[in-house]
């Protein structure tokens, strides 16, 4: 019993976790209504859209599209013996912060590799500021060096055709 309730919340902690680096997102809510849970937030986008549905489709150990009951077990369960160093069974609120830091810290090194677009292991002016400069080509459709609401508004607009093709696709 005190097993499933630890692993309840480190499950809920990691899930949790999982959403704070997309937590101050303003996207707003998936426009499906329905109840809470998976699977609305599965088809949803922003913060929570975005965080959960690599999980559920990681956990989707035989790649069916759907993530079972087992599947959700043995992921947790696996989730909880990374954390539980000391292996006694229980986790402690210095395992649960060592876990959370392990992820965030896992997370940051993911995001630089793909920022560091040279591979060299810095993060030059140039491929910081080109990132930024590329963004805005992408949204000047005239080029005329500024960007309009007009085309503002259609990247928006691109840019939510796009999150919808993601949700119609999982």
């Amino acid at each position: 019993m005190m097993k499933t309730l630890v692993l309840s919340a480190l499950s809920a902690a990691l899930i949790v976790t999982a959403g704070v680096a997309g937590a101050a997102s303003t996207s707003p809510p998936a426009p499906e209504g329905g109840p809470p849970g998976p699977p609305g937030m599965m088809r949803g986008h922003g913060a929570w859209g975005d965080a959960i549905f690599p999980m559920f489709k990681q956990m989707d150990a035989n790649g069916d599209g759907k993530v079972s009951r087992t599947e959700i077990q043995a992921a947790g369960d696996k989730r909880f013996d990374a954390a539980d160093t000391n292996r006694d069974g229980k986790l402690s609120q210095g395992e649960i912060d060592a876990a959370r830091d392990a992820a965030r810290a896992e997370r940051k090194a993911e995001m630089f590799k793909r920022w560091d677009t040279n591979g060299d292991g810095v993060l030059s002016k140039d491929e910081s500021v080109g990132r930024a400069l590329a963004r805005f080509d992408a949204v000047d459709t005239n080029h005329d060096g500024t960007i309009s609401d007009d085309e503002r508004h259609a990247a928006r607009a691109a840019m939510r055709g796009k999150w919808k093709e993601r949700r119609e696709d999982h």
